[in-house]
Parts: structure tokens; C-alpha cells; sequence
């Protein structure tokens, strides 16, 4: 009795050194999270402000393909993070539609389609932490972020959340928060029968 007893007492040490583990890497990779939404800010931010400076070049008919050769590398950054999808259009005269001006809008979606740059103008994304009655998985660690849009910049307002958890969002991104929040949601279901 005394020996299972031991055997016992190892068994539930063991699972709650696992926990605190597992708990630990929660959380580790939930900043990492905040790194990445910090990053993919920043990049935007930078885009935003190349596109600014290609029109002004362009639209004097200059040749900006530094300026451009740089936001390919940003974009190249910004797609290893999640998916994106971009287009570049040539503004028109509204006087004369057939006539270019030289500068060009250009939008970055990412995750499906959420507008993160359009020309000059950026939107920035927030991290903000989960209360306890806010967990998604019971044996979530406390203070998990959810992602949401910043609606004004200048006061901080938040905006719609963003959608951690759309099958669109790619990157290493996604590689993390299924990392976090888990995913055998998605492979532990169905019927067992026998055999």
C-alpha cells in the first residue's frame, strides 16, 4: 500500500512539473505573439511612409527603385509573419481619367483581406490580455492576448478583434497561436467504432 501510495505521489508530481512546463511555454510563446503584432505595426508603418515617398518621386517622374526595391524587402518580412496579398494601381486624373499622374495606390491586405496599408495611410493592431473569465481553453495560463484593430491611433480606441484563429491568417503567426491556443480541436473528433 505504501509503495503504490509512492508511486502515486510520483505520478502527480510528474503531471504538475508537466503543467508548469507547458504552462511556462504557453506564455512564452504568447509574447512571442506580441512580438510578431508589434512587428507586423512597424512594417506597416514603414510601407505606409516608402509608399508616400515613391509617389512623391514618381509623380515628378523620377525613378524611385531604391525606395521600391526597400518595401519589397518589407513585404518580403511582413509575408514570412502571415499571409498578405498586395495591389498597386496607377492614379488617374479625375479630370481625364485616361491620363496617369505617376503615382500609384498601393494596398496590403493580410489575413484574407483585412486592409493594413492602403497608400499612405496604415491601421495598427493591439495586444490585449484575457481575464480570467475570458479563457478560451480552461487550463489556459492567465493574461493570454486577444488581437484587436486600433480604430484611432491618436487616442488608443480599439477597434473589431482581430481573428487569431482564421484559417487565412498563415505565418509564423498562425504557427503560434496554434502553438498557443492549440489545435487538436481540429484532428480529435468523430466516432470511435470497432474494428
Amino acid at each position: 500500500k505504501a509503495q503504490f501510495i509512492g508511486f502515486a505521489d510520483n505520478l502527480a508530481e510528474y503531471f504538475n512539473s508537466m503543467g508548469n512546463n507547458l504552462e511556462a511555454v504557453q506564455k512564452d510563446v504568447n509574447s512571442e505573439i506580441k512580438v510578431k503584432i508589434d512587428e507586423i505595426n512597424s512594417i506597416a508603418s514603414e510601407i505606409a511612409t516608402l509608399n508616400k515617398q515613391i509617389n512623391v518621386i514618381e509623380m515628378s517622374h523620377g525613378f524611385a527603385n531604391e525606395l521600391r526595391d526597400k518595401r519589397t524587402l518589407l513585404l518580403d518580412q511582413l509575408s514570412a509573419i502571415t499571409s498578405i496579398d498586395v495591389s498597386e494601381t496607377p492614379i488617374t486624373d479625375a479630370n481625364d481619367p485616361t491620363r496617369e499622374t505617376g503615382g500609384n495606390r498601393f494596398v496590403v491586405k493580410m489575413a484574407g483581406g483585412q486592409v493594413l496599408v492602403d497608400t499612405n495611410e496604415y491601421n495598427t493592431l493591439t495586444c490585449i490580455a484575457r481575464t480570467n473569465k475570458e479563457k478560451v481553453n480552461q487550463s489556459d495560463a492567465e493574461g493570454l492576448y486577444d488581437v484587436y484593430w486600433v480604430s484611432d491611433q491618436r487616442t488608443g480606441t480599439l477597434g473589431d478583434q482581430f481573428n487569431l484563429h482564421n484559417p487565412l491568417l498563415g505565418g509564423e503567426l498562425q504557427g503560434l497561436v496554434e502553438m498557443r491556443d492549440g489545435n487538436n480541436g481540429e484532428y480529435f473528433n468523430g466516432i470511435v467504432s470497432e474494428v
